[in-house]
């Protein structure tokens, strides 16, 4: 499941996330280490793809991040200069 992007009002800054296959109940269904290695394997499957797709755009971007949130959500920010 992947949500509609979000841009700023000033078209400076875009949010998009989608929904991974890390189990929702997080750590506490694998563990903690064995989750924490799911999310390190998600985000650079993530960025396989990410980076590449961001890659003719680079010097109009000023940073990049990709973190996990609740219920397996990966969440990207990106802003721009």
């Amino acid at each position: 499941m992947m949500r509609e992007p979000e841009i700023s009002g000033d078209s400076l800054h875009v949010e998009g996330s989608y929904r991974s296959n890390l189990p929702k109940e997080g750590a506490s269904a694998v563990g903690e280490y064995q989750y924490e290695e799911m999310v390190k394997k998600e985000l650079a499957s993530y960025h396989k793809v990410l980076d590449p797709a961001l890659a003719p755009y680079k010097d109009k971007i000023k940073s990049v991040g990709v973190y996990d949130g609740e219920k397996s959500w990966i969440y990207t920010d990106i802003t721009l200069k």
